[in-house]
């Protein structure tokens, strides 16, 4: 299982973001100030569907987007089998922790780990090199598979 929590746009923790978990991976992305649609039929005829709303409940799927996108970015470039290992909780868990930690402001806060994907050149997808990522993609999946 991962706790997700949240933070605001530069990683750091939101104040209503829940304490880590002991022994356990903490997972935080965005979760403060997220632009979300609101069902117009909830909005009165002046409000626009457009709202900003804040919370873990915003931070856990755009941690499961990040992790959608990294299956989908090795079942485009990966062979298949190693593809399907990423569908592991182990594997999932060792590339998430990865690119947690190639962050250029990685720091454990309040024992979160950051999850971004960037293109800044610190960053685990930051590389232009196509074939540096899916090498580092690989090693990741060899060691915890």
């Amino acid at each position: 299982m991962f706790c997700i929590h949240s933070t605001d746009a530069k990683g750091n923790r939101s104040s209503f973001s829940p304490t880590p978990e002991a022994n356990t991976y903490n997972l935080a992305t965005v979760g403060a100030a997220v632009d979300s649609w609101w069902p117009p039929n909830l909005c009165s005829k002046t409000e626009a569907p457009l709202r900003r709303k804040s919370g873990t409940s915003f931070a856990t799927p755009i941690a499961a987007s990040i992790a959608a996108f990294l299956l989908l970015y090795a079942r485009t470039r990966l062979e298949p089998k190693e593809a399907q290992s990423l569908k592991r909780y182990s594997v999932m868990k060792s590339v998430l922790c990865a690119i947690s930690i190639q962050t250029k402001s990685h720091t454990d806060r309040d024992g979160y780990q950051y999850l971004h994907l960037s293109r800044n050149p610190d960053n685990f997808f930051g590389n232009e090199d196509d074939n540096l990522i899916t090498g580092n993609l690989r090693d990741i999946i060899r060691k915890s598979g």
